[in-house]
């Protein structure tokens, strides 16, 4: 094995021991996956004109405004009508003089007419790799106005993979285990020996 002697800068640092914290053996985000990798995935969403008969999630398309949604009360929402009935409600009592036999029935009596009931696919889309699961939550954080119901989703490199990504992941796994080794034995504090006028760093 060779030694080397490698700069870090102060991110670089602090970076390499949240590596070394979050994926080490046993570590909580280490648990279930060799060398993981985490991913942050956003949700594509795929809209099926076929009566609601499929898909991942049933909904109601609006044909004047191009909005979908996943229920009738919405649409009167988004086009700003107030005061109107809950669908459960409206379907036992009416609306005005109106007897409501379905969902359509409903949205006509609020002057809503062109509306087909479709379905939704869902499909998710990877658009950010992460070393821990810390980092990948929190790009969600201050990146979540970009995203459409994101989630993490941890991948491994391959059954007996041995190629680049294993030797770097041992390689910050290494460096990230000797700077908090370091901490735990030395301190900040500079000093000067006496007899051989070595600098270092005061030992714990």
């Amino acid at each position: 094995m060779k030694e080397i002697t490698i700069k870090v800068t102060p991110d670089q640092e602090k970076w390499l021991k949240h590596f070394a914290e979050f994926q080490k053996e046993g570590a909580r985000d280490n648990l279930g996956t060799s060398k993981p990798i985490h991913i942050v995935e956003t949700r594509d969403e795929k809209v099926i004109f076929d009566n609601g008969d499929s898909g991942d999630q049933k909904a109601y398309f609006d044909i004047d405004t191009g909005g979908c949604y996943e229920t009738v009360e919405e649409i009167l929402e988004d086009r700003g009508i107030e005061n109107f009935l809950p669908y459960e409600e409206a379907y036992i009592e009416g609306v005005g003089e109106e007897f409501i036999w379905n969902e359509f029935d409903y949205l006509k009596a609020y002057g809503v007419k062109k509306v087909e009931k479709v379905s939704i696919n869902y499909t998710y889309r990877p658009v950010s790799y992460h070393f821990t699961l810390q980092s990948a939550r929190e790009y969600i954080k201050y990146q979540g106005h970009n995203l459409k119901h994101p989630r993490t989703f941890t991948a491994t490199p391959g059954y007996g993979h041995q190629g680049d990504y294993e030797h770097l992941f041992d390689f910050m796994m290494s460096a990230g285990t000797f700077l908090l080794e370091f901490d735990q034995n030395f301190t900040n504090e500079d000093y000067v020996d006496p007899e051989w006028g070595i600098q270092g760093r005061c030992k714990k």
